[in-house]
């Protein structure tokens, strides 16, 4: 009898400390479930200012020396075309190539695709390659701006504006 109840006193207090570890990991866990929403909140937040337009909205017109378009398996935008671009749903990544002519090679050229700047290159007589991803691979009709400020500062005023557009389309 006594061996019964020694048995049944070591099951309870087993049962009794699985069940408090149990408590101690479910507080554990409610914290690091508050822990990545913390950082979910975080991220969507520095999302949606990085979804901001680094070009502000404006009534541009061509301005400034040389010439440049954007070149893909469809053709090219010289002459105010717009190249089409096909994507499968699942598009990752696309390159287009960007092609200068006569650009100051002294001035940084800013490159935005929708307003926001992709990329930051010293163009004259030059040949490079874009990628577009995510937004940049959504069907519809994006444009592409190659702008130089005075001192290579975008606070600063423009000194060359260039625009052409390409556009995506679902296979």
């Amino acid at each position: 009898m006594k061996k019964r109840i020694t048995s049944i006193l070591l099951c309870c207090s087993i049962v009794f400390a699985f069940t408090a570890c149990g408590s101690k990991s479910d507080t554990v866990t409610e914290t690091q479930v508050s822990e990545t929403t913390t950082e979910t909140v975080s991220e969507t937040e520095t999302e949606a200012v990085s979804n901001d337009k680094d070009l502000p909205d404006g009534n541009y017109s061509e301005m400034g020396e040389g010439s440049v378009y954007i070149a893909c398996a469809s053709g090219t935008s010289e002459d105010g075309n717009i190249p089409v671009i096909y994507t499968e749903p699942d598009q990752v990544l696309i390159q287009i190539g960007l092609n200068a002519f006569d650009f100051n090679g002294a001035a940084l050229s800013f490159i935005y695709i929708d307003s926001i700047e992709t990329s930051k290159e010293q163009l004259a007589n030059s040949q490079i390659s874009l990628n577009l991803q995510d937004k940049q691979l959504e069907v519809g009709i994006h444009k592409v701006e190659v702008v130089q400020y005075t001192d290579d500062d975008p606070a600063s005023d423009m000194i060359t504006y260039k625009t052409m557009s390409y556009e995506i389309k679902a296979k």
